[in-house]
C-alpha cells in the first residue's frame, strides 16, 4: 500500500520516478528506532532506487556523531530532534521531513530558514490513534480500571469501592471540555458524542466552517472551565501555550474535574497539577505526555492513586506509523520533484 502511495504521487505529477531524483542525492535517516530498517524496508527501498539512502539506528550520543551522519545529506528523514549546531554543519541540506507534527519543539525553524532548508511535517497521521488513546485513558480514569486490575489480580474483590474512595463515573450525560480543535480534537469529539457526552470546545482562533460541522458548542475558556466535568487538552506546544493550565486555571475549574493530556507535557504546570490532585480540586488525571520525559519512578505524579500514566505512546500503532512513514517519504519525493508538501512555515 505504501509503495502504491509513493508511485501514485509520481503519476499524479506526470513524472517518471527516475526523473524525480535524477541525481544521486543523499538522504539520511539519522535516528531510526530499532527495527525500522526492516519493518519499513519496502518504503525505504523506494527511496534507495533513486538516491543514496542511509539509515542509522539509535539517536546519536553526541553532536559530533550526529554531524558525521548527516553532513553530506541533501535530505533528512528525521525521527527525533536536530540540534542547531548539527543543522549548521550540514552544508548540503535542503529539506528535512520530520516524522511527526509538532516541529517547533524538535527543530530550530529560524536556523532552517537562515540556511534555506525546507522543513516538512506529517499532519494527521495519528489523529484517530491519539483520539482513541485519549478515550482509553478517560475510561481507565473514570472507572478506575488500573487500580481494579491490580486489586483483582491480588485476589481482592473490591465491591463496593470503599478501599479506593471513588466508585467511578458514567460518561453518558457528562460535559467534556476540549481545549484545541485540530484533527485529534475533532476526532475525539466524535468519540465523546458516541458516549452521550455534551462537548464544549475552546480554540485559540475563530472556528472554521469545517469545525462548525462537528456538533460542538464553542465557548470562552472560563465557561469551559466552570462547566466541564472532564477537560481534555489538544493544543500544540509553543511559548503561548506553555503552562497553559496553571494554578489560576485549576481554581476556575469545576471541583472534582477529570483532566486528560495527550498533547504536550509543557501545557500543564505539573506542580500545580499535583497540588490540585492532592486537595481534590482535580479528582483524577490521565496523561501520556510530560514536561520531563522519560518519567522516573521519583516523579510526584507516579505516587498518586488518582492518576493514570502512559509513556508517550498514544500516537503509536502499526497503522499510524505506516501512515507516518508514507507521508514522511512522500514529503521528500515531492520536494525533489519540485512540489514541496506539508511545509512548516517560520511563524
Amino acid at each position: 500500500m505504501i509503495i502504491q502511495f509513493i508511485e501514485q504521487s509520481f503519476n499524479n505529477r506526470n513524472l517518471e520516478p527516475d526523473s524525480a531524483m535524477s541525481k544521486k542525492l543523499r538522504i539520511v535517516y539519522p535516528d531510526a528506532d530499532v527495527g525500522d530498517d526492516q519493518h519499513y524496508k519496502a518504503i525505504f527501498s523506494r527511496l534507495e532506487a533513486h538516491c543514496e539512502f542511509e539509515i542509522y539506528t539509535g539517536r546519536p550520543e553526541a553532536e559530533e556523531e550526529y554531524i558525521q551522519r548527516i553532513k553530506h545529506a541533501d535530505g533528512v528523514l528525521l525521527g527525533w530532534d536536530m540540534p542547531k549546531k548539527v543543522m549548521a554543519a550540514a552544508a548540503n541540506l535542503r529539506v528535512i521531513s520530520f516524522t511527526g507534527v509538532g516541529v517547533e519543539k524538535f527543530i530550530d525553524l529560524k536556523q532552517a530558514n537562515d540556511q534555506n532548508i525546507v522543513v516538512c511535517n506529517c499532519p494527521g497521521y495519528s489523529d484517530n490513534t491519539v483520539a482513541e488513546h485519549t478515550m482509553g485513558l478517560l475510561l481507565a480514569l473514570a472507572r478506575r480500571l488500573p487500580v481494579l486490575d491490580i486489586s483483582t489480580k491480588n485476589g481482592e474483590w473490591t465491591q463496593p469501592f470503599d478501599q479506593i474512595g471513588f466508585e467511578g463515573m458514567e460518561l453518558r450525560g457528562k460535559t467534556i471540555g476540549i481545549i484545541g480543535f485540530g484533527g485529534i480534537g475533532k476526532r475525539f469529539s466524535q468519540l465523546c458524542h458516541a458516549f452521550g457526552m455534551e462537548v464544549l470546545v475552546w480554540t485559540r482562533r475563530l472556528p472554521t466552517e469545517n469545525q462548525l460541522d462537528f456538533n460542538v458548542k464553542f465557548v470562552e475558556l472560563e465557561q469551559l472551565y466552570n462547566n466541564s466535568d472532564i477537560i481534555s487538552l489538544h493544543l500544540a506546544a509553543n511559548p503561548e501555550t506553555s503552562n497553559f493550565i496553571d494554578q489560576s486555571a485549576f481554581e476556575m475549574m469545576k471541583s472534582g474535574v477529570l483532566l486528560l493530556n495527550t498533547a504536550r507535557g509543557e501545557l500543564i504546570n505539573e506542580n500545580a497539577l499535583v497540588a490540585a490532585l492532592k486537595c481534590g480540586r482535580v479528582k483524577g488525571a490521565a496523561m501520556d505526555v510530560f514536561v520531563n520525559e522519560p518519567v522516573t519512578k521519583y516523579d510526584p505524579l507516579t505516587k498518586l492513586a488518582n492518576v493514570v500514566l502512559t509513556p508517550h505512546i498514544g500516537y503509536r500503532t502499526p497503522e499510524s506509523i505506516d501512515t507516518l512513514f508514507g507521508i514522511g517519504v512522500d514529503n521528500l519525493v515531492s520536494f525533489f520533484a519540485g512540489e514541496p508538501t506539508n511545509v512548516v512555515s517560520l511563524s
